[in-house]
């Protein structure tokens, strides 16, 4: 996988996730799982929580 794809394979994960458990009951385990990345991986292409937050919203504001 590409770095760009990764990446958008981290939000999608993060969307569905945080649309099924809920923001607060997701994890950053959670979602690489999901992905089948390690965390190190992970934090290479997020820093928190809050910014795949961020990249989650931007991609439903752009997909309306």
């Amino acid at each position: 996988m590409n770095d760009t794809t990764t990446r958008a394979n981290i939000i999608d994960a993060a969307d569905q996730l945080f649309y099924r458990q809920g923001y607060e009951h997701t994890s950053f385990a959670d979602i690489a799982d999901v992905v089948q990345i390690s965390r190190g991986n992970f934090y290479y292409h997020f820093k928190s929580k809050d910014e795949i937050l961020d990249a989650v919203i931007n991609l439903r504001l752009v997909n309306t």
